[in-house]
């Protein structure tokens, strides 16, 4: 003989449904804070070396620079590839709207010709200058940035796929690492960039 189900009691019923609409609405704001305030993307290639390595690796960073909001010279963003559909690239700004920069040949070692110790050396490097044409300089247009790689001969960026619209700005990078993080790796300066860049007057 099967014995009658008793009804659920109205205190457990509201129980469970206070349970859900609070795991709904962490997620929600666990959504909303990786969307807006800061989330973090895999990172794999030789293009950032030696400031980021070129093994696999996982850069936090702030989607509250999406479309080039506040995004300065020297900064690192990440944006979606203009070339290639569905892939990122992380690279460094280096022109804003309106600066001039130095459009070299797309994956050339150096910038405007110059040597560079290790690269080249002082005889092969003369003569390079000597063979090579005048640089050409270009003006980045409004709404744009130009970006390049900190290794500049296993890069494709800007000399390649000319400025960035800084619509496909995702964020700004923060910091760079193997996946084990924690807050007061923040408090580090990341991302360094292997030469100072002139960002203008202080």
């Amino acid at each position: 003989m099967f014995k009658k189900a008793l009804p659920s009691s109205p205190s457990a019923v509201r129980n469970v449904r206070n349970a859900g609409a609070a795991f709904i609405a962490m997620g929600s704001s666990a959504a909303l804070f990786f969307h807006y305030v800061i989330t973090y993307a895999p990172c794999d290639g030789p293009s950032m070396y030696p400031t980021i390595a070129s093994g696999l690796s996982y850069t936090i960073y702030s989607p509250r620079h999406r479309r080039g909001r506040n995004i300065k010279v020297g900064d690192v963003i990440l944006f979606d590839n203009p070339i290639f559909l569905q892939q990122g690239a992380l690279k460094r700004v280096i022109g804003m709207p309106g600066d001039y920069v130095v459009h070299d040949p797309t994956q050339s070692p150096t910038v405007g010709g110059a040597p560079v110790l290790g690269i080249t050396d002082a005889e092969d490097s003369t003569a390079a200058v000597h063979r090579r044409e005048e640089p050409v300089m270009v003006q980045v247009p409004e709404g744009h940035v130009w970006c390049a790689g900190d290794s500049l001969s296993y890069s494709r960026d800007s000399r390649f796929y000319g400025p960035v619209p800084m619509a496909l700005i995702k964020g700004k990078a923060l910091y760079n690492g193997d996946g084990w993080f924690n807050w007061t790796s923040l408090r580090t300066p990341q991302l360094v960039p292997p030469v100072k860049y002139d960002t203008g007057p202080d």
